[in-house]
C-alpha cells in the first residue's frame, strides 16, 4: 500500500468550536457576525472584505486575552483527536493543519501534538490613529480566502513529480475538513472526510467530489485509518 499525508482544517474540524467565531462574537456581537458571515454566503461582499472588518474590530490587547477568552468557552479538540494523532505517531504518517484562522492561536492549541507542520494566516495588533486597538489580517496568499488550502497539495503533488514519482507511485494524500474555504483542498486531495451537516459536505455534492468520506467526529477517522494500516 502507498503511504499517506493527511492535511487538516482546523477550527470546527480539530476543534470543537470555531476560534475565531468566539474572539469575534467578544467584540462586536455574535449577530453583527452572521449578518457579516450571511454577506459572504449570498455574494454581497468578498470573504476578504467581510474578514478584514471582523478581525478589525477585535479590540482585545494581546494573544494572551484571546488564549483566556478561548479557555473560557472550554474551546477544546475534537474528542478522538488525541487517538488520531498517536495513530499517526505510531503510523509515521506526516500531519499538516491547514487553517484560514490565525496561526498563533492554532500554534498554541497544537504545541502538545508533534510531527506536525501548520500553515496559517497571520495577525499583528496594532493601534489606529484615535489610540484603540485593531487587529490586522496577513494573509499566506492573494486567492479569495486569504489562503488557498490546496497550494500547499498541490506543491507536495509537483515536489513528488520532480523526484520522479508518478500518480500511482507518489504517497495519498487525506484531507479532513467541514467548511466552506476547505472546498480548494477537497479538490486536490486522494481522500476527503467532510464532516456531517457542514458546508464541506454540501459544496462537495454540489462540486461532483467523488469518494468524500462523512465523519462525526475523528472516531471513524482513526477506524478508517486503522483498516487501512491492517492492510498494509
Amino acid at each position: 500500500m502507498r503511504p499517506i499525508i493527511v492535511f487538516s482544517d482546523f477550527d470546527g474540524t480539530i476543534t470543537q468550536q470555531d476560534t475565531g467565531n468566539i474572539i469575534i462574537d467578544k467584540c462586536i456581537g455574535t449577530e453583527k457576525r452572521i449578518r457579516l458571515d450571511d454577506s459572504i454566503l449570498d455574494g454581497r461582499r468578498s470573504f476578504r472584505d467581510a474578514n478584514n472588518e471582523m478581525w478589525a474590530s477585535v479590540n482585545l490587547e494581546t494573544f494572551g486575552e484571546a488564549i483566556a477568552l478561548l479557555k473560557e468557552n472550554k474551546v477544546s479538540h475534537d474528542v478522538e483527536f488525541g487517538r488520531f494523532h498517536s495513530i499517526l505517531t505510531r503510523l509515521n504518517i506526516p500531519l499538516k493543519v491547514v487553517s484560514a484562522g490565525l496561526k498563533p492561536i492554532v500554534t498554541l492549541y497544537m504545541e502538545s501534538f508533534g510531527n506536525c507542520e501548520i500553515y496559517a494566516n497571520d495577525c499583528s495588533i496594532e493601534r489606529t490613529a484615535d489610540g484603540s486597538v485593531s487587529w490586522k489580517l496577513k494573509y499566506v496568499d492573494e486567492s479569495p480566502f486569504g489562503h488557498d488550502k490546496g497550494a500547499p497539495i498541490r506543491l507536495l503533488k509537483e515536489q513528488f513529480k520532480a523526484a520522479g514519482l508518478s500518480e500511482e507511485e507518489r504517497p495519498r494524500i487525506l484531507f479532513i475538513g467541514d467548511g466552506v474555504s476547505d472546498l480548494s483542498a477537497a479538490r486536490d486531495a486522494d481522500f476527503v472526510f467532510a464532516k456531517k451537516g457542514k458546508d464541506l459536505e454540501t459544496y462537495c455534492q454540489r462540486e461532483g467530489i467523488s469518494g468524500v468520506i462523512i465523519w462525526e467526529d475523528f472516531g471513524a477517522i482513526c477506524d478508517w485509518l486503522e483498516k487501512w494500516a491492517a492492510a498494509v
